[in-house]
């Protein structure tokens, strides 16, 4: 489940932004930078999430945390937690094809991917007529590829709310080989 950046409850981030700024680099609700050295100082384990305090001029408390197994075990406005009925993912290997069929059940038309790294880009998604029924994304594809330290030969998971049909979170994945959608 290796994250790129962390993500810090958007609600705290909106109410402490100014403070935090100081301290941490981020792209809400990613924190960019400062991570690492509050893991290590804290001795926090890889994959954790973290219930903590801000009492003004840049003091922190940390309450609580419990270790992260599965993506169940994330809270809700994690972008990698999965909700059954309300989330949708799939896992796709990165070839020079890149196609990603399990979208089309969803008929999107545009959507716009996002990476844990702040990384965004908003894609055309192309249905072709051709034997396979092939969708692929448009042009800029595999800049946003490179910009996201995607490779071919990785397995990167596509995430997105069923009920926001134009957003979809992008992210590296080891093990592959996952779906919550049904086969037709």
């Amino acid at each position: 489940m290796e994250q790129m950046n962390h993500e810090i409850e958007p609600g705290f981030v909106k109410g402490n932004l100014a403070n935090l700024s100081a301290l941490w680099y981020l792209v809400n609700p990613l924190l960019t930078h400062g991570w690492t050295e509050f893991k290590d100082f804290n001795d926090l384990p890889e994959n954790v999430e973290i219930v903590f305090g801000y009492y003004e001029n840049n003091m922190f408390s940390v309450y609580m945390f419990k270790t992260i197994y599965t993506h169940d075990d994330l809270p809700t406005w994690h972008s990698r937690c999965t909700i059954i009925n309300r989330t949708a993912y799939f896992d796709s290997l990165l070839t020079e094809d890149d196609f990603l069929s399990p979208m089309k059940q969803y008929d999107f038309v545009d959507v716009k991917l996002c990476v844990d790294n702040g990384n965004e880009e908003k894609f055309k998604v192309y249905f072709l007529n051709d034997a396979k029924l092939t969708t692929q994304f448009g042009i800029m594809w595999d800049q946003f590829c490179k910009n996201s330290n995607f490779r071919i030969d990785q397995t990167i998971c596509f995430k997105l709310m069923i009920s926001d049909k134009e957003k979809c979170h992008v992210y590296k994945v080891n093990p592959p080989a996952t779906s919550s959608i049904a086969s037709a």
